[in-house]
């Protein structure tokens, strides 16, 4: 095979996908949810260590250390996100429950999922160590702000 037929398939592969088929990194994922911590007493965001936080039902450890903020991939096959928050061996089993959104972005990228947060439930087993929460953002669809606010 000569070069220029070499040239003119390479030509035609290249610049036969539509500008669809392809998916830029500037499209946004799916967004996860951002949970910041605040200080009960001051209501001032706080740093915590010694934090863990777990997956129930798919038995992993989303996050283990120390910070002001975490983001939480949530389940976009049920309208539950089922977690362990542990601090300092405290353990707090939070309920998260969702509406969900498919968005179709193009034919490369495919779909992606957005919530509707309806409520956050703290099992109660009188030592919890997470003294409330409020719902800042109902709407997870970007990630450059907090959607939940955890006080301990």
């Amino acid at each position: 095979m000569n070069f220029n037929k070499v040239l003119l398939i390479c030509f035609f592969i290249l610049f036969s996908c539509e500008p669809d088929d392809l998916c830029l990194e500037t499209y946004p994922d799916t967004p996860k949810l951002i949970i910041k911590f605040f200080d009960n007493v001051s209501q001032e965001s706080t740093i915590i260590n010694n934090l863990i936080i777990e997956d129930i039902d798919r038995n992993l450890v989303l996050y283990n250390g120390t910070t002001d903020s975490i983001s939480i991939p949530l389940n976009y096959r049920k309208q539950q996100t089922s977690l362990n928050f542990i601090y300092n061996t405290n353990l707090d089993k939070v309920y998260v429950n969702y509406g969900t959104n498919e968005v179709f972005i193009s034919k490369g990228c495919g779909y992606r999922m957005e919530y509707l947060l309806e409520n956050i439930i703290v099992e109660n087993d009188n030592e919890n160590w997470i003294s409330s929460l409020e719902i800042s953002n109902q709407n997870v669809v970007e990630e450059s702000n907090h959607h939940v606010k955890i006080f301990f």
